[in-house]
């Protein structure tokens, strides 16, 4: 809101004016004469009052200046300008003077009206007028524009006084009033106070990082322009004294402005000679330091792993002290955030790599600004590869390191013959896929040795790719509340023999706290390979899904009583889908009964195959192995020794004509025989088995994923 001073209460007008007027003249006051007198001048009113001219701003309503004050001094505007001079303070500004404020009536003369620091006065000779201008301000350079004449007047001639530079004479024709505009600043030759007439030359302001100095080359003369020689010059910055600096025969010297703290100083600069002094001041900025660091990037970072990194810092010009615990953030819109600290000029920080297995990683590096430090955004680029694990030692160390990687590859020809630690298993408790090397030329084997290979924990997850498991006991143990993913692997003459040889591929608690929670186990199997491995491939209390994968056994000796050929399903659910079974042992006959070994699977009554409980499936033909759903082929040609029911005669197990493709048999929990699926029994001396249409598997000599 802009003040209308024609519309001040006579309360608000003694408000304002009572600063400027005396108490018993407040009374006296003619307001009608003072609202008559209200000028309205750029952002000002100006009014007279008596002897006073006052200068009032529109919207504060604050006296800004008084015109006319008799026996006026300086010392007040000179004390000012002292403390810019002397204290530093970087000063420049323009003082704009307009004439028309110092009277209502711009054909009188005058005579020492002050305005602000200004001394004017005005003389006019017919259409001529010529002012006397003096600048009593240290802060002006003599530098001066007329920004405004009245309208029709050229430039008035300008004359700067020889005996007083404060002093401007202008004159022109029918010059009434002009505004003129002052330079103001406190790097002012000739114009400071107490210079005593010593001339100081080529000081300036400078600027350096904090920890370095400056060098001044400066030159100290009379004011007649002689050099000054043996003079002494003296730099005080933040309290502190500098040793003294002696000018040589051309009246110069270097002067060393002092490395300090990051910050903006003022240092003052007192040249002496005899009995004269000069002060200057010039602005000091020590700036933070600039971090430089650097990073091993030679080194390759692995994928998929909580990687360690050092972050080296040149210290050169800055004390590690001063970068001790500064704070360095590494992000990464992928891998997320790490925090470091700097400690002995260094920062160790980790950075993870979990599921991330590009070949480079861009990392943003962002270091806190600190007392002496500016703040650092950067990015750097590391390179990446895989974990490639050569022996069983760097395979379990690396499974069983918190850190490790995530995605270990194995290579074809290299050995991972188990090794006893002390450890019957590689433990596995955080979630790892391992791949094998696919080259064509045979597997990356993990060689059991008849022991076990690896144990999953409680919530991790194993995921194994193009594996060959040989001889392991059993191949891998899932604890509760763990998921295992098998692709393009092969299992081959494994057992396990510590659980009568139930799961020797992979093996799952079956105890009946699995009966109400058939989640506690969940393992997929794909496009994988079961060779003559003893007993059932998997014993399993969870959720089993098989899908595309081949089981052979063409050996007796991988027939054991009473474990099916595929999966002993306790509890839960088991999905066999699009896969091949074969039994084949040929003509050699077991001496020992192997009637529920001869089966594809065993269920409980509670458990689930291919959608069906075993209480379903106490029957001939009731598994789904054979829908068009689940599209399994199966075979079983095998003859074995069977001393029950009177019978006590060597029987064949063989496909019903017709049914080579469909020839199988299953087990259920609560029945101590074996349901037929597509099989016949007979004995061997009849000799009506039917050799018809055998499947052939054949097991792949070479493997793979990577």
């Amino acid at each position: 809101m802009v003040l209308d001073f024609k519309f001040l209460s006579e309360e608000e007008i003694i408000c304002i004016l009572k600063t400027q007027v005396p108490d018993e003249k407040i009374h006296k006051l003619d307001y009608k004469q003072i609202l008559n007198s209200a000028k309205e001048i750029q952002d000002n009113y100006v009014i007279k009052i008596e002897d006073k001219t006052l200068k009032i701003n529109k919207i504060s309503g604050e006296v800004l200046y008084v015109g006319y004050v008799e026996n006026y001094t300086f010392i007040n505007i000179e004390d000012i300008n002292s403390t810019l001079i002397n204290h530093g303070i970087e000063f420049e500004d323009f003082y704009d003077l307009d004439t028309r404020l110092l009277e209502s009536d711009s054909s009188l003369e005058y005579h020492d009206y002050r305005i602000d620091f200004c001394i004017l006065s005005k003389t006019k000779l017919g259409s001529t007028y010529e002012y006397i201008l003096e600048v009593r301000n240290s802060l002006w350079d003599g530098g001066y524009t007329f920004i405004r004449l009245p309208e029709g007047v050229t430039m008035p001639q300008v004359i700067h006084m020889a005996e007083n530079p404060n002093i401007l004479r202008i004159s022109g024709e029918n010059l009434t009033d002009f505004t003129i505009r002052l330079h103001l600043t406190n790097y002012a030759d000739n114009r400071i106070l107490n210079s005593n007439n010593l001339i100081i030359k080529g000081l300036t302001d400078v600027e350096a990082p904090y920890y370095e100095t400056n060098t001044l080359n400066v030159k100290l003369l009379y004011s007649d322009g002689t050099p000054v020689v043996n003079g002494e010059f003296k730099i005080t910055m933040d309290n502190k004294d500098s040793d003294i600096f002696e000018t040589n025969a051309a009246g110069e010297t270097e002067l060393i402005i002092p490395s300090a703290n990051p910050g903006v100083y003022t240092a003052i600069i007192t040249a002496t000679k005899d009995n004269l002094t000069a002060k200057r001041t010039i602005l000091v900025t020590r700036t933070k330091a600039n971090i430089q660091f650097s990073i091993d990037d030679s080194k390759t970072y692995i994928k998929g792993a909580i990687n360690k990194a050092t972050l080296n810092f040149d210290v050169t010009n800055i004390n590690k002290e001063q970068l001790e615990n500064l704070q360095i953030t590494i992000s990464n819109d992928t891998i997320g955030v790490s925090i470091a600290n700097i400690e002995n000029g260094k920062a160790e920080f980790y950075f993870s790599l979990r599921g991330y297995y590009k070949d480079t990683v861009p990392l943003n590096i962002t270091i806190n600004e600190s007392e002496y430090t500016n703040i650092i955004n950067s990015s750097i680029t590391l390179n990446c590869d895989y974990f490639y694990a050569y022996n069983y030692d760097e395979l379990e160390d690396e499974c069983e390191n918190s850190l490790g990687a995530d995605l270990i590859r194995l290579k074809t020809g290299s050995s991972y013959d188990y090794t006893n630690d002390g450890i019957d298993m590689i433990s596995i408790d955080r979630d790892i896929t391992i791949e094998g090397e696919k080259t064509g030329n045979g597997w990356s084997t993990l060689y059991g040795k008849g022991n076990g290979f690896f144990t999953v924990k409680k919530d991790a997850t194993l995921q194994v790719k193009g594996i060959k498991f040989y001889k392991c006991n059993p191949a891998i143990y899932q604890d509760k509340n763990s998921s295992l993913y098998i692709e393009g692997c092969l299992f081959e003459e494994g057992d396990n023999e510590k659980h009568a040889w139930m799961g020797s591929c992979v093996y799952t608690d079956t105890s009946p706290e699995c009966k109400n929670n058939k989640k506690l186990f969940n393992t997929i199997v794909k496009n994988s390979y079961f060779y003559n491995n003893v007993g059932s491939c998997f014993s399993h209390g969870g959720q089993l899904n098989i899908d595309g994968c081949y089981f052979l056994k063409d050996s007796l000796n991988s027939l054991y009583q009473p474990e099916p050929q595929i999966v002993s399903q306790q509890y839960g659910d088991c999905s066999i889908r699009n896969s091949y079974i074969c039994i084949d042992t040929g003509n050699d006959i077991s001496s020992s009964n192997k009637s529920y070994a001869k089966t594809v699977f065993w269920c409980g009554k509670f458990a689930a195959v291919n959608g069906k409980t075993g209480l379903n499936m106490a029957a001939d033909n009731s598994t789904n192995l054979f829908t068009s759903h689940y599209n399994n082929i199966a075979y079983t040609y095998t003859k074995y020794y069977y001393p029950h029911s009177g019978i006590n005669a060597n029987l064949v197990a063989s496909p019903i004509k017709g049914y080579e493709r469909k020839a199988a048999s299953h087990a259920v929990e609560g029945h101590y025989w074996a349901w037929k699926d597509g099989i016949q029994l007979t004995r061997v001396s009849w000799g009506t088995d039917n050799t018809n249409n055998k499947l052939s598997i054949k097991i792949p000599t070479s493997g793979g994923y990577y």
